[in-house]
């Protein structure tokens, strides 16, 4: 008897207080995410992504930093979610990067910062960028896959983390003192079943 990985379609949003990402881009983030969820239980996902999902392997100063950092309750994936995981980062850019939209704009960056007091560079990348082109905001977007049942607490706080680096690296060395907390976690929960 084998197990299955299925996905259940609740998308979770949380977004930092007080920001004005809260009005203007759940929608269009929230459409991106079931999208992504129907992509993947469908099975209608793209050969290129699902190579990307089971090849690609994340290699940058954030994502370093995020192996050492340890929040009580979460639990690294197994080979498989961790598979499920990629393929839904990679589902996430290119569906966001290929909707027309009006009022907002997906993009990806890498975002890299010499540090004097550490004498090295620090480099990462957000899952997404949505712009908002009526309030000339930009929101950072990290999305989490996280088991169904169980506090999901963890991971929520994992995402945060890793927010509050990106947004630090962008108001440090990009922004010019430009308020970048401005954030969104997109949470979608997966089950794993027997098969008989």
């Amino acid at each position: 008897m084998g197990s299955l990985l299925c996905l259940d379609a609740v998308v979770v949003l949380v977004v930092v207080e007080n920001s004005p990402c809260i009005a203007s881009g759940v929608g269009f983030l929230s459409s991106i995410i079931n999208w992504v969820i129907d992509y993947l239980v469908n099975g209608d996902v793209p050969s290129r992504v699902l190579r990307d999902g089971i090849n690609k392997r994340v290699s940058n100063t954030v994502s370093k930093i995020m192996g050492v950092v340890h929040v009580k309750g979460h639990r690294w994936p197994s080979t498989i979610e961790s598979i499920l995981s990629r393929t839904a980062h990679a589902l996430l850019k290119e569906t966001a990067l290929g909707v027309r939209h009006g009022r907002f704009i997906a993009s990806t960056a890498e975002f890299c910062a010499y540090v004097d007091e550490t004498k090295a560079v620090i480099c990462g990348s957000p899952d997404l960028l949505i712009h908002d082109l009526r309030s000339k905001s930009t929101c950072l977007v990290e999305l989490r896959l996280a088991p169904t049942f169980g506090d999901y607490s963890p991971f929520i706080k994992m995402a945060a983390i890793k927010l509050a680096i990106h947004s630090w690296l962008l108001n440090n060395y990009y922004a010019g003192g430009v308020d970048w907390q401005l954030a969104y976690i997109a949470l979608i929960h997966y089950t794993r079943e027997a098969m008989h």
